[in-house]
């Protein structure tokens, strides 16, 4: 069991930095997050200090789901894979 929980860890790991890098790469990724927000909020009093709050509020929200997400089918996935496996004969 402490093996299946370390490979869930490090596949989650994998998971978060590979969606880190896609949101760094991805030039559109400001103006997605800004037309969301506008869509949600009533943002016209914000201020710079708020925009950027909620910015990086929404991303560490991104972030966390897609973690929760991998860890969710991480599991899954290794318990299904471990039922698949035909007992061996001792």
């Amino acid at each position: 069991m402490g093996a299946i929980g370390r490979i869930v860890v490090l596949f989650t790991v994998v998971i978060m930095f590979a969606f880190m890098a896609l949101v760094a790469v991805n030039p559109y990724m400001e103006a997605m997050m800004e037309e969301g927000l506008k869509s949600m909020f009533s943002t016209s009093g914000w201020t710079t200090t708020d925009w950027l709050g909620y910015s990086h509020l929404a991303l560490v929200m991104m972030v966390a789901f897609n973690i929760v997400i991998a860890l969710v089918f991480g599991f899954i996935g290794i318990y299904v894979g471990s039922r698949l496996r035909k007992p061996s004969r001792s």
